[in-house]
């Protein structure tokens, strides 16, 4: 089939997204070009919300239980993720992001950081997808968007007439929370196929939790060691790593041209789909911690079996199971009595590819199951 022709007009891009749309839930054939324009119509003008430092909006929400919980009462010792979905349901991505705040509890809480998210469905989708999906973290219902709004985040490109999605959801991403109550942090990524794991506020702030993925090389003349922020990812996530390099034997780092400690971090694309994004590059003490995500690439979610026309797409995916996230460390030290010397240290860390969460598509109540299954 040839790509759908370049939309013109406000109203012509919504009827070339309405029909994507409609192809895409009947089993009709689109193109990559069709989904490129599907993804991007979702994201333009994109929002992050409340800004670092602001006081979160003292608002009172029902879990899967049907039980209220205000959110300043969520908040643990150390702070809390509160993570924004779009949908436990129709959005793959976001089916993951929940999912990846539920693998990542257990280490957030051995740092004093508790978890919760919010989604535009309603309370009783939340309660099939929590009880399917072992959700036992609070999953907020906002089923009039108070909350999206309030929180500066509302995405208000989807029509309300576009049955198949939802009106008034979140951009996704999460914020970080800290124990006053203000935004200490937050991360929203420019599309919705790629997410910040919600481990690297936390990473950020507190370093990274006991339990967490390692290595450590030592020489004679260093001792590098690097963590990362979470046990496993799905695809497309950024996963936090934090480097912590000192030179031994009296030893000094020749630091870059722009300051911080002149290391380079490379990182093989077998597993990831872009360099480590540096995030800091700070003194500590002899030595030097670098602080970045790892992108992991990009991979089709299982959905997309069964899109006519992009096939293409789920060739070569990546597997959920073991994997290696593997690089290379390289820098420059200098003295006592020696000449500048450029080291090079290759790593390699475990990550588990987490398997896609799956569509509850069962045991929707009846009311609801025509609206998010069409």
């Amino acid at each position: 089939m040839s790509a759908s022709p370049a939309p013109r007009t406000p109203d012509e891009e919504y009827a070339y997204y309405n029909d994507v749309i409609r192809r895409i839930t009947t089993g009709v054939a689109v193109t990559e070009e069709d989904l490129k324009f599907h993804v991007e119509y979702q994201n333009r003008t994109p929002r992050s919300g409340l800004p670092v430092g602001a006081a979160i909006p003292d608002i009172t929400l029902q879990d899967q239980s049907g039980a209220p919980r205000r959110l300043a009462d969520l908040i643990g010792e150390n702070g809390l993720v509160l993570s924004f979905a779009r949908t436990v349901t129709w959005c793959p991505y976001c089916r993951n992001q929940l999912g990846e705040v539920r693998a990542a509890r257990a280490l957030l809480a051995s740092q004093g950081v508790t978890v919760a998210a919010i989604t535009p469905d309603p309370l009783e989708l939340h309660q099939v997808f929590a009880r399917e999906q072992g959700i036992d973290y609070p999953l907020l219902t906002d089923p009039d968007s108070a909350a999206i709004e309030a929180f500066g985040i509302l995405n208000d490109n989807i029509r309300q007439e576009i049955v198949a999605q939802r009106h008034r959801m979140p951009f996704p991403g999460n914020f970080f929370i800290g124990p006053d109550g203000r935004v200490a942090d937050k991360a929203f990524l420019p599309n919705f196929e790629n997410r910040e794991s919600v481990t690297v506020p936390a990473m950020k702030r507190l370093g990274v939790a006991a339990g967490a993925p390692r290595t450590e090389m030592r020489t004679a003349d260093y001792r590098i060691e690097i963590s990362l922020s979470a046990c496993g990812s799905y695809p497309g996530n950024e996963v936090g790593l934090v480097c912590r390099l000192q030179p031994q034997g009296g030893r000094r780092l020749e630091p870059g041209a722009g300051g911080g400690s002149g290391a380079h971090i490379l990182i093989e694309e077998d597993l990831c789909r872009a360099p480590l994004r540096v995030l800091s590059d700070a003194p500590d003490g002899e030595g030097f911690v670098i602080t970045g995500v790892a992108p992991i690439r990009w991979s089709a979610p299982r959905e997309f079996d069964v899109l006519v026309g992009l096939e293409q797409l789920t060739q070569g995916r990546l597997a959920p199971g073991a994997h290696a996230l593997r690089g290379e460390i390289s820098f420059k030290l200098q003295g006592p009595g020696r000449s500048l010397e450029r080291m090079r240290a290759a790593f390699e860390l475990p990550v588990q590819v987490l398997p896609d969460v799956a569509r509850p598509n069962h045991n929707f109540p009846p009311r609801y199951a025509g609206l998010w299954d069409r």
